[in-house]
């Protein structure tokens, strides 16, 4: 039996910008790093200024501009009342199904750069795992919820 694959909705892209925040937050910190690193390889052993922090600085540029942007565009997701499927990945691409009747019970979690974006991240947690769907509106990700959450039920499946 084969199924017929469900198309994915992109993410908000509210999300790319929250990906390429924390991005360059990143950049930021490890930038700082490299930069003392090189001020002391330069003072103790000669070492040229930039030979740590270039390519971290590099690295950081690609992880705030492409990276981000891939990491957004790869990420997709369908909710059909019975179902919530999340999808994401490049080099191992990963298809998650969640059966609602599954579901124990549901968060929605924002951090300050959602909060910034009006977006969300709403995690359904089973008995055996949790999925997590980042950079769904705010308002989606509740009314989201809110159609799963009477579905919840105490009795053993």
């Amino acid at each position: 039996m084969v199924l017929d694959p469900v198309p994915l909705e992109p993410v908000d892209r509210g999300y790319l910008h929250v990906l390429r925040l924390q991005a360059l937050r990143r950049t930021v910190f490890y930038v700082a790093a490299a930069a003392l690193g090189d001020y002391f390889a330069h003072r103790e052993w000669g070492w040229p200024l930039g030979v740590i922090a270039g390519p971290v600085l590099v690295i950081g540029l690609w992880s705030i501009f492409i990276a981000a942007h891939r990491r957004w565009k790869r990420l997709g997701y369908a909710y059909t009342g019975r179902e919530l499927h999340v999808g994401h990945g490049w080099f191992e691409r990963v298809h998650s199904i969640v059966p609602i009747a599954r579901v124990q019970h549901i968060d929605i979690t924002r951090s300050l750069f959602e909060r910034w974006f009006g977006i969300a991240t709403l995690v359904i947690h089973t008995a055996g795992s949790s999925v997590v769907l980042p950079g769904l509106r705010y308002e989606e990700a509740e009314a989201m919820r809110d159609d799963i959450r009477p579905r919840i039920t105490g009795e053993p499946w």
